[in-house]
């Protein structure tokens, strides 16, 4: 793993613990954004975070407390060189360990956006998103009420880039659900991360589920 700045690993820090300033978050949007490498490490850590946090959450309880554990940026390096000695298929099988609590997380976000959301009711009612992109895009949902998510998950993601800049920003929304929901849970990350550092309506939802995966 190539080496990061200090400047970075402060960012990475900070962004880990939700503790970005304004001017340091636009700063980390245009690094993530424009910089392949540092995007790449910020996938790393979060993950290694999840990952940890994972592995030791039946070793957190003493008595009845459960102890805080803050993993900063240099434990996080050391557990990433770890990690690629052992091979990141281990880590990846971590991620996926915990279906259970994606399948909670999922049924506490999901909901049909053409029922609950006027605004996106209208929208793709409109003349300016191809009928065809709107009617795969209603399928996807309906394949999601109905527990079909491989279907979901190839229908939202052959829509991804769609030119509506608001509809796409439903397509990650609900593609990353599905992810979650049957326990691609490294691919639902990378599309949280994603969404959270976004101007999405999906912003904070996606990071409340970011960090609840990474509290787990």
């Amino acid at each position: 793993m190539e080496k990061l700045t200090p400047e970075d690993q402060n960012l990475i820090g900070k962004y880990l613990d939700n503790d970005l300033s304004q001017d340091q978050l636009i700063t980390f949007r245009q690094k993530f954004e424009t910089n392949p490498k540092f995007a790449r490490e910020v996938k790393l850590y979060t993950d290694i975070r999840i990952a940890l946090k994972s592995a030791s959450k039946f070793r957190l309880q003493t008595g009845s407390e459960r102890k805080v554990i803050r993993f900063s940026i240099v434990k996080l390096a050391l557990a990433a060189s770890v990690a690629l000695l052992i091979g990141l298929g281990g880590l990846y099988l971590i991620l996926n360990q915990g279906n259970t609590l994606n399948r909670k997380l999922y049924s506490e976000s999901f909901y049909n956006p053409l029922e609950r959301n006027d605004s996106l009711i209208h929208r793709t009612r409109g003349e300016d998103i191809e009928p065809v992109v709107v009617e795969k895009f209603m399928t996807a949902i309906t394949f999601m009420e109905n527990k079909q998510f491989t279907n979901a998950v190839s229908i939202f993601e052959a829509l991804l880039g769609c030119r509506d800049e608001k509809l796409n920003d439903e397509i990650e929304w609900y593609l990353s659900l599905c992810y979650l929901r049957i326990g691609k849970t490294h691919d639902a990350v990378e599309l949280f991360i994603k969404i959270l550092n976004s101007n999405s309506v999906h912003n904070e939802e996606a990071r409340i589920l970011f960090y609840k995966l990474a509290e787990k």
